[in-house]
């Protein structure tokens, strides 16, 4: 310690520190005993130590304006050794901070992460241990003694105290690093844990599994011919940002394609800038394969294996975990793209394009260029002329199976099949035979390949696999009818068990688990169990169809081999199995009737899940038997239907796991999300069963009827899109207008969904379209889903475009996205122009607010809608208008958006450094970190973002860059304090500033401190770098009189240090 002064200064700050300390250790639960001990302890020490303050200081004054006492001044000598570093000042502090740093870890997270903490329980309040605990006593307990010695003049006790003290700091450093490690891995957990969450909820599709599925049955070698080719290496190179590889069904696209992701994931392996994704399409999953959850199964890969989530993803999914609402394509492609952009280079293999429905693909592949050129894109398709003309004037390279390769994948098969490579060491020459008959069979497809290679494995001699080589057929249908001849010469068992899988593989909604087929085929007619001996083997499901099914073995799930497959089986699956539907229709109707289910809908969460997981065709069979009966199964099925219709419990239970497996997101309280009492005639009218719902009508069902959650049949009906049915409803005296519990009607629901025939049914019978959920009308949601074509109905009824949205929460971050929003805000941020056209058009206000003030360009700005932007502009939207913190429309361009929009907003008069206000107190508490600053201006936040892009944009403009916002702080400040982002990175914005004239000695208001003293704090030695370059003050010193050398090393920020101390060395 410098000075008497220095010293009394310092136990000062412990003693502020004290103080807050004991009222948090007084405040929180848990370890009763050991806590309040620690408080008692801590507490005692501070009465010392303020009187320790005094008489310090009282003696520097007696000894300056005395000429010397040689007692005073020895016991003054003796005190300062408490102030050395490491000396009992020191530790004693540490244990302060080491118990604040929890209290500021709390008290810093967000509300919700607060809130979730909370509800965890007490115990997490207190996070220390009873030994930890005792580490922190014995510290303070020995500190206290050395300040009660100095108080009492004992020099020689206190100074052996002291130096007996400092050879204990390196078990002590050791007790407080123990403890913080503990606290550091709590809070670790907890945010491990809500990372995962995000990650599931943003991403419901996880390619990784799917990848090692298809690259595990790789035959070494194979791939080669592509990845040597001069047109694959121009792609992978840089030199063509597309590349389209077109193939015939089962030339071996999809193995081929995860050659190359395994080959660029290798090949990149080390470098956590380049990124690398696949999308593996299946036809089978085009209900869950929707361009959003590809997009998002592209950003889960590329932030696999990151230590921490960016703040925009963790902003997004609060926003909705509130509402308990998915991010919408817009959403997902803003998180997308920014991922990207934080990469040098991401390259994106798409397999099988093809097998994505035609709006999927071409919606998929235009969102996907748009962030190119540091995304690199493969794709492969069938030779199919709608994709041919997206890729025009792209390079392509045209998938072929490479003799060679096939000869590999034939040697690879008779090595691994046990029965073909015993018939081929007794007799040698069968492995050319069999090479150059399946070879040449091949014609450039792997798939026929391998089942040629499936048919000859079942063989049980020698002579019987040169008997088939003879007749192998040498096209694909052919070998299909083969393969099918091969199963209906099995025995009768066999022949049934495999035209039974045949028949639900080919016929299922979605690709079914090995479990879920397995419980499937054991069910029979009129029983109410299930019998265990009545499951067939795993292995007997997959053998006895000759090579026609597959199984991903991470995933689980059975499916036909190729899709050309599942088109022959389509072509003719009325003829090989017509009465499919009304077969899997009955056995989902048996299982969802057995006695387990009897006892109704579950309580609680913990309940339904195990139930899901226990029985595992529950939750199909309740998804989709509906879907399988509607048509002519119903009315076969009659009788069955309206048996299960009629018993309630049953009925409830099935319903309970139809919504809650088909929500996915598990989460307290979401069992009761859904009606736990239903009606038959509501199910039916979910399903569209016309039928059912007839003779229900006939037999005195009440149209009036609604559920535990106030919904009708007629909701069920308008939100599964069933027009007959809804006619049928209305036509039997439903009514149009009832309101369920949240007051959603029918019309609301119809729009949600975006069925366009059941809204103009409603409206035809006269609807009312100004009824409101939370004040929102069904324009509103037709907004908010960008549906122009229901808009455009519901405008021509009458609907009012100036309508707004209630506040219905106290949450500040819900009231700013969703409180007082007219149905123009909700357009904007969909991005729809047209549907924004049409309600300008119609009347809308283009300057509206809502409760925070923000208008619908700044929706627009915020998620990047470039196109409604300039629509507003034309419009006469305001570029001046502030929201209730004072952010502008251009301070929310420099945040997210592209830099044409901020350049637009300049265009458009926007002022380039207008200031957002300093909030109120009251305010501050509720605005997240940002809106909490006051005095930014937007090149404020374009520096805090690293957006090095909008900076040049608004340095251009002549942006003010010595402009100091609030806390005294200047953009240099900022480009040092913040670093990383969607930018080229802070450095190069800080030589820009510099080169603008910024200021490099200006100090900040608090700690007054220049930009390298926050350099040094942060370790940031590539600014600390830059700014001794362009002549940074190194002897400069901070409010503590501490220079930079010094805040790296107080920071424990050893490279900083280490250049810091060398460079002053030379200076």
């Amino acid at each position: 310690m410098a000075d008497p002064v220095s010293l009394a200064a310092s136990i000062i700050a412990i003693l502020q520190l004290t103080s807050s300390v004991v009222q948090y250790i007084t405040d929180v639960s848990g370890g009763q005993e050991e806590r309040l001990s620690l408080r008692n302890e801590i507490s005692s020490a501070y009465g010392p130590l303020r009187m320790l303050h005094d008489r310090i200081l009282e003696d520097q004054k007696r000894l300056s304006t005395s000429d010397g006492d040689d007692a005073k001044h020895s016991w003054l000598s003796s005190v300062m050794d408490l102030g050395a570093a490491k000396g009992p000042l020191e530790q004693y502090a540490e244990v302060l901070k080491a118990l604040q740093k929890e209290n500021e870890r709390f008290m810093n997270s967000s509300k919700t992460d607060r809130k979730k903490i909370i509800a965890m329980g007490k115990s997490l309040a207190w996070p220390f241990k009873k030994n930890e605990i005792e580490r922190y006593m014995r510290i303070v307990e020995r500190q206290r003694s050395m300040f009660l010695l100095a108080l009492q003049n004992d020099n020689l006790s206190l100074a052996l105290a002291i130096k007996e003290d400092t050879s204990l700091i390196p078990k002590m450093a050791s007790d407080l690093a123990d403890v913080a490690d503990v606290v550091g891995k709590m809070y670790l957990s907890d945010n491990e844990a809500e990372d995962r969450a995000i990650v599931n909820w943003l991403s419901p599709l996880n390619f990784f599994p799917t990848h090692d599925d298809i690259i595990k049955r790789r035959e070494p070698g194979t791939g080669q011919w592509f990845l040597t080719s001069p047109t694959y290496r121009a792609w992978a190179n840089g030199e063509d940002e597309t590349l389209w590889c077109p193939g015939i069904p089962g030339a071996g696209k999809t193995m081929l394609m995860s050659i190359v992701v395994e080959h660029l994931r290798n090949q990149f392996d080390v470098d956590r800038k380049i990124g690398v994704a696949c999308v593996y399409c299946n036809y089978k999953d085009q209900l869950e394969q929707t361009t959003a959850n590809i997009l998002a199964g592209l950003w889960r890969q590329l932030v696999h294996g990151k230590d921490t989530m960016s703040d925009d993803v963790k902003a997004l999914y609060r926003k909705h975990a509130d509402r308990d609402t998915r991010p919408s394509l817009d959403n997902v492609t803003e998180v997308l793209a920014k991922e990207i952009r934080r990469h040098k280079k991401v390259y994106v293999i798409v397999d099988a394009l093809d097998e994505c429905s035609e709006t999927s693909r071409l919606e998929l592949i235009e969102k996907i260029q748009k962030m190119q050129p540091t995304l690199r894109l493969l794709v492969s398709s069938r030779q199919y002329d709608s994709i041919a003309r997206q890729f025009e004037g792209n390079p392509r390279l045209e998938i072929k199976a490479s003799t060679n390769d096939v000869r590999a994948y034939v040697a690879g098969r008779i090595t691994k099949g046990s029965r073909l490579e015993r018939h081929v060491i007794k007799d040698p020459t069968l492995v050319k035979d069999i090479e150059k008959v399946v070879v040449g069979n091949a014609q450039e497809m792997f798939l026929l390949a391998q089942l040629h290679m499936d048919s000859l494995q079942s063989k049980g001699t020698p002579r019987a696999v040169r008997k088939t080589l003879e007749t192998l057929p040498k096209d694909i249908n052919s070998t299909y009818d083969e393969a099918m001849q091969r199963i209906g010469d099995q025995g009768d068992d066999d022949k049934q068990v495999a035209e039974q899988i045949l028949q639900w593989i080919s016929f299922a909604v979605r690709p079914l688990s090995l479990d879920e087929l397995q419980e499937t085929l054991a069910v029979e007619a009129d029983t109410e169990k299930l019998d265990p001996d009545n499951f067939l083997d795993l292995e007997l499901l997959t053998s006895v169809c000759c090579g026609l099914v597959i199984v991903d073995e991470k995933s689980r799930t059975i499916r036909l081999v190729h899709l050309s497959t599942q088109e022959y089986f389509k072509s003719s699956r009325s003829i090989k199995f017509p009465a499919a539907q009304e077969d899997i229709s009955r056995t989902c109707l048996t299982y969802l009737s057995f006695d387990v289910f009897a006892d109704g809908p579950c309580l609680d969460e913990r309940t339904v899940i195990s139930r899901i997981q226990k029985h595992q065709l529950f939750a199909y069979a309740a998804e989709n038997w509906g879907e399988h009966a509607r048509g002519a199964p119903e009315k076969v099925l009659e009788d069955q239907i309206l048996e299960f219709l009629s018993e309630d419990e049953i009925l409830s239970s099935s319903v309970q796991a139809m919504h809650f497996h088909a929500g996915k997101n598990w989460y307290a309280g979401e069992s009761n999300r859904f009606a736990k009492e239903v009606t038959g005639l509501q199910v039916a009218a979910h399903f569209g069963l016309y039928h059912i719902v007839s003779k229900l009508l006939e037999n005195g069902a009440s149209v009036l009827q609604h559920d535990s959650l106030g919904a009708t049949a007629l909701h069920a009906a308008a939100e599964g899109g069933h027009k007959d049915v809804a006619q049928l409803l209305l036509e039997n005296g439903a009514q149009i207008d009832a309101q369920d519990s949240s007051g959603y009607t029918a019309l609301h629901r119809a729009t949600q969904t975006g069925s366009r025939p059941v809204v103009l049914l409603l409206l035809e019978n006269g609807a009312t379209i100004s009824t409101g959920v939370d004040g929102r009308t069904a324009l509103h949601f037709a907004a908010e889903f960008g549906n122009e074509v229901i808009a455009t109905a519901l405008l021509r009824n009458g609907a009012d475009v100036t309508l707004k949205s209630d506040v219905i929460s106290t949450s500040e971050h819900q009231n700013k996205f969703l409180g007082g929003r007219t149905p123009l805000h909700w357009a904007a941020a969909t991005g729809s122009k047209a549907l924004v056209r049409l309600l300008l058009q119609s009347g809308a206000d283009v300057n509206a607010v809502n409760v925070t003030n923000r208008t619908p360009l700044q929706e627009a700005i915020m998620l990047n809608r470039i196109s409604v932007v300039k629509v507003l502009l034309e419009h006469g939207a305001s570029v001046s208008m502030k929201d209730h913190v004072g952010w502008t429309p251009l301070h929310e361009a420099a945040i997210k958006a592209a830099p044409v929009v901020a350049g637009l907003l300049l265009d458009h008069g926007a002022e380039v450094d207008a200031t957002n206000m300093i909030p109120t107190t009251d305010l501050r508490e509720k605005l997240g970190e940002e809106d909490r600053r006051g005095g930014w201006t937007p090149l404020h936040i374009a520096i805090r973002h690293s957006r090095y892009d909008v900076y040049e944009v608004l340095k251009n403009r002549h942006a003010d860059v010595h402009r100091r916002d609030a806390f005294g702080l200047t953009p240099l400040h900022l480009a040092v304090k913040f670093h990383g982002g969607w930018g080229l990175g802070s450095v190069q914005i800080i030589r820009s500033l510099l080169d603008e004239g910024a200021d490099i000695i200006l100090k900040i208001f608090d700690r007054q401190e220049t930009a390298l003293h926050m350099a040094a704090r942060q370790g940031r030695v590539d600014c600390i770098l830059c700014l001794l370059e362009r002549g940074a003050d190194i002897g400069a010193t901070n409010k503590s009189g501490k220079t930079a050398l010094q805040v790296a090393e107080a920071s424990g920020k050893a490279e900083a240090t280490k250049v810091l101390s060398e460079y002053r060395s030379l200076s």
